[in-house]
C-alpha cells in the first residue's frame, strides 16, 4: 500500500515541476524584454539630450 502511494505522490510531483518550469521562464523572459526596452529608451534619451545640448 504504502509503494502504490509513494509512487502516485511521485507521480503528481512530476507533473506539477512540468507546469511550474515554463512559468518561470516566462516570467525570466518577460522581465529580461522590459530591462532591455527601458535601457534601450533611457539610451536613446540620453542620445538624443547630448546631441541637442
Amino acid at each position: 500500500m504504502q509503494d502504490e502511494f509513494g509512487t502516485a505522490l511521485e507521480l503528481g510531483m512530476q507533473e506539477l515541476e512540468a507546469m511550474e518550469a515554463p512559468a518561470f521562464w516566462t516570467a525570466v523572459g518577460v522581465g529580461v524584454g522590459i530591462v532591455v526596452s527601458v535601457s534601450a529608451a533611457y539610451a536613446s534619451f540620453a542620445v538624443s539630450a547630448i546631441i541637442v545640448t
